[in-house]
């Protein structure tokens, strides 16, 4: 990854790097969340995100991805068939699984009635959304969509 300053970043950017900071985050860390950032963007440091401001915490329904992708500049874009199957797949997925994880269903009956060939088919499904996910993304890093120096 290259290495930017906060003003080689867009606005949008900019945005999203002060949010990452800032979550979470309140009275005397915002002080000095805000104090570390302005430093930073006058000595020109080198942007760091944290991967740990950023969690789906088993919420990565198709909702929550687009409402990511939308803050990266990103629009995730299928024809209405494949928005309602991937849609579908992936909200049943995260209901299931959180019902699982919390206990709220055995594995018995959260599993009820999806078989060997559905788990096939949604596995593959969502390679298939996945991989259309990271040639998004990859299209943004190549074009640089994140910075202001093209």
């Amino acid at each position: 990854m290259e290495d930017l300053t906060y003003e080689d970043l867009n606005q949008n950017y900019q945005k999203l790097i002060r949010q990452y900071r800032f979550k979470g985050s309140s009275g005397d860390k915002i002080k000095r969340e805000s104090a570390e950032l302005i430093d930073d963007i006058l000595n020109k440091q080198k942007v760091n995100l944290d991967i740990k401001s950023f969690s789906l915490s088993g919420n990565a329904d198709y909702k929550n991805i687009e409402r990511i992708f939308e803050k990266h500049s990103m629009k995730i874009k299928f024809a209405e068939k494949n928005y309602n199957k991937y849609h579908t797949e992936l909200y049943k997925i995260k209901n299931t699984r959180n019902s699982l994880a919390h206990g709220n269903t055995s594995f018995i009956d959260g599993t009820r009635g999806i078989s060997i060939e559905d788990t096939e088919k949604y596995a593959e499904d969502i390679v298939k959304f996945l991989r259309y996910m990271i040639r998004k993304t990859d299209k943004l890093i190549k074009k640089r969509g994140y910075s202001v120096i093209k």
